[in-house]
């Protein structure tokens, strides 16, 4: 069946999607036995009501990811429990999944069945599936996914295989029948469209989306939905996303150890907000491989360094004895990367462009993404299957400069990519070393505090006034508002028991990033008058 290239039909979402619903509020939509006690609740009462249609504020905090864990592995398990106290993700956001193969592929059906459709379960009995906007694996679970064999029908099919990052992110197009995640357009988020691109690489021509510019960063949230323009849209017909990485990859030859997933997780959490200065790296060569995104390597290195930051186009596979490298875009089948005596930044993203860079089975003799990861990169991106050298396949050079622009990698990374459906995505969808954290206090409330009725706080700003304010008790967002100066929260059906409270903060800013401060408060028996 023909895929129609500028416009995927919004009407393909599959019922089982209906699972997970972004809307506040539509906790618990599917009827599933689990044995957890339901959270109580947590009144945010807002001295003045507020309305805006359409706001996109950034996605990412602990609260707003979801962690996959395999239960049936003891790796897995202690990867995501060392990612989660490093980022601070709350214990009711891992989801602990059993059943999954143990091998390197899946289908689509056992994607849905096994993985996404339990999970989402999960989530919605928690109450947490209005507040998700990353969905991250740990180790331990396949790689690639495999759907019909009537998708090499399509010019630009040549195997019948996805990632499970990049399926994961288009969550809403998973229809076995119509594909459309194969769609050259299927990431609306990218912000712009693709208008022609002869095969392999001999013209690309992308345009911008009405007022955005697919080339300027654009802050992430999984409840606003995408129209076929790249416009955040409430329509009907608009699609929404879900971020998605794997921490790392432990199975296989060339795979690599918990340790270094580790060390390099570490490396991540440390890089954020601290600006490296580093070079942000495109290599230009006569490699095929290359050659795809050759268009836009000097303008994207032009705009970096009107951002302030070092970029070099290096003629060449790869640059040696570079020592503080940012961030690098490759196209190449074969590298050594330690042996080349490169070192990279904490905080460093890199990509290479190849046929399978992420394909940790099987013979194919092409270097692999892992030895980015054993360098210490906080991400790094490539192929599970034959994508062909084309550029809606793989981020465009402006990859870079959503990242230095303040946006998380996982928005940066998304941001910058027509049809991730072929790349796995490593490491850390939270790190950002390039943005600025909101300056704020919070009068009313203080660590230790004990507390009973009513708590007023206030929220004052160095500079400006907030975009928005959350609050998060014991990892559950239970309130949300706009630039207001007071907040009232109530806390009579709170257990009395030590709680978590966190204030985040919403900067009034292009990239929309957060600032949190966190409490520990003891709320009192409020059945007893005092």
């Amino acid at each position: 069946m023909a895929i129609n290239l500028e416009r995927p039909d919004p009407h393909l979402f599959v019922p089982w999607v209906l699972l997970f619903c972004l809307d506040r509020g539509a906790g618990g939509l599917m009827n599933c036995r689990v044995s957890l006690k339901r959270a109580s609740h947590f009144c945010l009462v807002l001295f003045l009501a507020i309305g805006q249609a359409c706001a996109l504020w950034a996605g990412g905090g602990p609260e707003a990811v979801c962690l996959l864990v395999n239960g049936e592995d003891e790796e897995s398990r202690r990867i995501a429990e060392t990612y989660a106290e490093l980022r601070g993700i709350p214990e009711a956001n891992l989801v602990v999944l059993t059943g999954i193969p143990n091998r390197d592929r899946i289908s689509l059906a056992e994607l849905k069945d096994l993985v996404l459709g339990p999970a989402f379960a999960e989530l919605g009995n928690r109450e947490l599936a209005g507040q998700i906007d990353y969905l991250v694996y740990s180790t331990g679970f396949p790689t690639r996914v495999s759907f019909s064999e009537e998708a090499k029908s399509h010019q630009w099919v040549a195997n019948a295989e996805g990632s499970i990052t990049g399926m994961t992110y288009l969550y809403r197009l998973l229809d076995e029948q119509r594909l459309p995640f194969l769609s050259p357009n299927a990431n609306r988020y990218f912000g712009g469209r693709l208008r022609l691109q002869t095969m392999p690489t001999d013209g690309v021509e992308l345009e911008a989306a009405g007022d955005l510019d697919f080339r300027a960063p654009q802050p992430f949230r999984a409840r606003t939905s995408w129209n076929a323009g790249g416009m955040p849209s409430r329509d009907v017909e608009g699609v929404r996303y879900l971020i998605c990485s794997m921490l790392g990859v432990t199975r296989g030859d060339r795979a690599n150890s918990a340790a270094e997933i580790v060390a390099a997780l570490e490396r991540s959490a440390q890089a954020d907000f601290s600006r490296p200065e580093g070079v942000f790296y495109f290599t230009r060569s006569g490699d095929l491989r290359s050659k795809v995104r050759n268009w836009a390597f000097d303008d994207a290195a032009a705009r970096l360094k009107g951002m302030g930051f070092a970029a070099e186009v290096f003629e060449g596979t790869m640059p040696r004895g570079k020592p503080k490298v940012a961030g690098i875009m490759m196209g190449s089948a074969s590298f050594d990367w330690i042996g080349a005596e490169n070192q990279l930044l904490p905080g460093a993203l890199c990509e290479n462009l190849t046929s399978f860079g992420a394909r940790f089975a099987g013979s194919h003799g092409q270097s692999l993404i892992s030895q980015f990861v054993r360098a210490g990169a906080a991400g790094a991106s490539g192929a599970v299957s034959e994508p062909y050298a084309l550029q809606f396949k793989f981020p465009t050079p402006y990859l870079f400069v959503n990242y230095a622009s303040g946006l998380s990698l996982g928005e940066a990374y998304y941001r910058s990519i027509l049809s991730p459906y072929n790349l796995l995505l490593l490491g850390d969808p939270l790190c950002q070393p390039y943005a600025e954290v909101p300056r704020f206090e919070v009068s009313g409330i203080r660590d230790g505090d004990r507390v009973s009725g009513n708590v007023k706080l206030a929220v004052r700003m160095e500079k400006g006034r907030p975009a928005r304010v959350r609050i998060a008790v014991d990892g559950r967002i239970v309130g949300e508002a706009g630039p207001r100066d007071r907040y009232l929260l109530q806390t009579k059906e709170l257990a009395p028991a030590e709680h978590t409270v966190v204030v985040i903060v919403t900067g009034d800013d292009q990239i929309a990033t957060q600032g949190r401060a966190t409490y520990k408060i003891t709320v009192m028996d409020n059945s007893v008058p005092r």
